[in-house]
């Protein structure tokens, strides 16, 4: 074989590279060691380890070379497969967290003065899909999501499985807007639904962004920053990303000390619950209770409660939360300190409607009391079209069948249409304070108000105004044919030896 027809079998690849070192063996004498691939007879490359040196004249030109070649694909296999089990996620293929962990590390030494956007993104729900569903369907999500990103993401973007369902990418932008046009269509990307079996599923992403070099300039609290800012899109809930802040950073301290604070008030049983009343349209009586967590703080200051809830949900800690809140109220009830003619009302989130036994442990332990499942009101919001919509149904169909009330709570807030009203088990809707507040302010919003009343009462559903904090205002709601009201101008929440636990009459 002459030498052209031996170099015509080299890797397209690999030429250049064995060429380099073939003329550096010959010029300089450099010992030759080479690993190259070469195509066999039947146009399968192999790879090739060769050594050797060449055979000069007297004269110092070169006239043969004489060496040995080994093939080493195997060795060549073995190795890709270990370098893949070391840098990418088994699962779905993406890049690993040490692979990402290196790529900015390498970034940072290489190309110290060219910034990029580091986004770190979350699953909602994932945890509630998992353990409801099976990890087969877990898995199908998270494959799902990957194949997403990748048709999204660019060239030059690193996407990585961070651990769990957080998903890290290394973006190759260098301004804010860039960057938020980026993770916008990422998070729309995610949004798309998906099928295992017979089952549709819907899933959606928390995302934050920090900047290399501006907000931090080593990978590891480049990572911190990302994870602060995902938290503040996941507080949110506005399916929008954060960038990261610094004012971000000390809410996210606050919330972990709120958090803390909150588990050792759970465990030692301090929690308190509340109670707000809520009247009736004509005589203004008591006709239930809502009832409200409250907690006090080391420095005797009360909490305040649009903190710890969303706390509480974050960190899992509502399903403690709410369990002491119902059994406060059960015993209450069974000890005879609330009237038994009044109707107790609980605010339930959806992560709780979407466990699946929810319904029956609620009702379980109403019963456990002697109590009637008729003495209690099931708050929800709309946020339950975010969640699993199917399950949360099942379980207020549940809880409806047993005779507890169902209560839509800030109505107008978040996401509700006129078919999801329709579906849902009702008994009332609660008019966001938001509404109440605004009454009397222009006529288009007074016919905002009106227009809810009259649609709740077409749906057979009674209304309750939140919020109700002036005469006034309690006039022109009833006028629009409000049937309860409940708001400061009645009361304010109580500890229960305080409130009105009668079905008294408010003088109006």
């Amino acid at each position: 074989m002459t030498s052209q027809c031996f170099f015509d079998l080299v890797h397209p690849d690999d030429l250049g590279k064995l060429e380099n070192q073939l003329l550096a063996h010959l010029d300089i004498e450099t010992p030759f060691k080479s690993q190259f691939r070469l195509r066999r007879t039947d146009g399968v490359y192999v790879w090739l380890s060769s050594t050797g040196r060449v055979i000069k004249d007297k004269f110092g030109r070169p006239v043969r070379f004489l060496g040995a070649m080994t093939d080493i694909t195997e060795q060549k296999r073995s190795a890709d497969k270990i370098r893949q089990l070391a840098y990418h996620d088994p699962l779905t293929g993406l890049a690993n967290r040490r692979m990402m962990t290196e790529r900015l590390k390498a970034h940072i030494r290489d190309k110290s003065e060219q910034p990029l956007a580091l986004m770190l993104m979350d699953l909602n729900r994932f945890k509630f899909v998992n353990d409801t569903y099976g990890h087969d369907v877990g898995d199908a999500l998270l494959l799902h999501v990957s194949k997403q990103l990748n048709q999204v993401v660019r060239k030059n973007d690193l996407i990585a499985r961070f651990g769990g369902d957080e998903f890290l990418l290394m973006c190759d932008v260098e301004t804010s807007g860039q960057a938020l046009e980026l993770a916008s269509r990422i998070l729309r990307a995610v949004e798309k639904p998906f099928c295992v079996g017979d089952n549709e599923f819907n899933t959606q992403g928390s995302l934050g962004i920090a900047f290399y070099p501006f907000d931090a300039v080593s990978a590891e609290e480049l990572v911190k920053k990302a994870d602060i800012a995902m938290y503040r899109a996941k507080r949110s809930k506005s399916r929008k990303a954060a960038l990261y802040d610094t004012q971000l950073e000390r809410e996210s301290q606050q919330l972990l000390s709120v958090e803390q604070k909150l588990r050792r008030v759970l465990a030692n049983d301090k929690l308190e619950v509340w109670y707000q009343s809520i009247h009736d349209q004509e005589s203004g009586a008591v006709t239930g209770l809502e009832a409200l967590a409250r907690w006090q703080d080391e420095d005797g200051e009360y909490v305040s409660p649009q903190l710890f809830i969303g706390v509480a949900e974050e960190s899992g800690l509502i399903v403690k939360l709410s369990e002491i809140v119902l059994t406060k109220v059960c015993e209450d009830l069974a000890d005879k300190r609330i009237d038994s003619a009044l109707s107790v009302s609980i605010n339930i989130s959806s992560s709780l409607l979407s466990r699946p036994h929810f319904a029956i442990e609620f009702v379980q332990k109403i019963f456990s009391y002697d109590l009637s499942p008729a003495q209690f009101t099931v708050e929800i919001t709309e946020s339950i079209a975010l969640n699993d919509f199917e399950q949360c149904l099942r379980a207020l169909n549940a809880l409806k069948a047993a005779g507890v009330r169902i209560s839509l709570d800030d109505f107008g807030t978040g996401y509700s249409s006129l078919s999801m009203l329709k579906q849902l088990p009702l008994d009332e809707v609660k008019i966001d304070r938001s509404f109440i507040r605004d009454l009397g302010s222009d006529l288009a919003h007074n016919a905002l108000v009106e227009s809810v009343i009259t649609m709740a009462h077409a749906f057979g559903y009674d209304v309750v105004a939140e919020g109700v904090e002036c005469e006034k205002q309690y006039a022109r709601l009833k006028e629009m044919n409000c049937d309860m009201y409940q708001g400061y101008w009645f009361a304010k929440p109580k500890p229960l030896s305080v409130v009105k636990t009668k079905r008294l009459s408010h003088a109006v």
